[in-house]
């Protein structure tokens, strides 16, 4: 399909990037499996992965997972003043309900912390084809709390669950130590997003 550009409902300048990434990701991944996107705000790149999706033809999912309720936006700079009120929640959960049910795509939200989701998500029931689905993720998105020790711990959380061919996206680079983050992970930097794919790396993470 056709890139959408999607801005207008996220604080990233460019979504063609993830985009291109996603649908990648999504043709490589399993049928059956997640994308997982952590930090939604308004729900712009969560629309994009969604496309990404719906493009790809396959039986995927997307979960986003985000606090909100005027949670601070955290970095490794400072605080922003940015917030994540519950108008943000409603707005994106609108958006991405009305995306869902003209399409057909499934998405379901968690409105908690990463960390504490991650630890429920194994014992959460998805069904599909009157069987239990396994927790896989084929693609994960990182654009929640921008601190160095937070999104390694997101990595190390989420990597279990990575299926082989994986890709992470980290987003605003410029707001972690991307070298203590990525420490001993192959990846790059462009268009301020960190990439990663769980392919390339040398070694397992333990």
């Amino acid at each position: 399909m056709t890139f959408v550009d999607r801005s207008e409902f996220g604080d990233h300048p460019q979504y063609d990037d993830l985009y291109k990434v996603a649908e990648e990701a999504c043709t490589e991944g399993p049928e059956q499996a997640f994308a997982v996107e952590v930090g939604t705000r308004a729900g712009g790149s969560a629309l994009t992965i969604l496309d990404a999706i719906r493009e790809a033809d396959k039986n995927q999912w997307l979960i986003t997972v985000d606090p909100y309720g005027n949670k601070p936006y955290l970095s490794v700079n400072s605080v922003l003043k940015d917030m994540y009120p519950d108008n943000f929640y409603r707005e994106a959960m609108k958006h991405l309900s009305n995306y869902c049910e003209e399409f057909g795509t499934n998405w379901t939200h968690y409105k908690m912390k990463s960390l504490e989701w991650i630890k429920h998500w194994p014992n959460i029931e998805f069904w599909a084809d009157e069987k239990i689905l396994e927790p896989k993720i084929f693609f994960l998105h990182l654009d929640g709390d921008h601190t160095t020790s937070v999104v390694k711990q997101e990595i190390e959380d989420f990597w279990p669950y990575l299926t082989d061919n994986a890709v992470i996206c980290i987003d605003d680079a410029d707001q972690i130590e991307v070298d203590k983050v990525c420490e001993d992970l192959i990846h790059k930097v462009e268009n301020n997003r960190v990439w990663l794919s769980k392919k390339d790396q040398t070694k397992d993470k333990q």
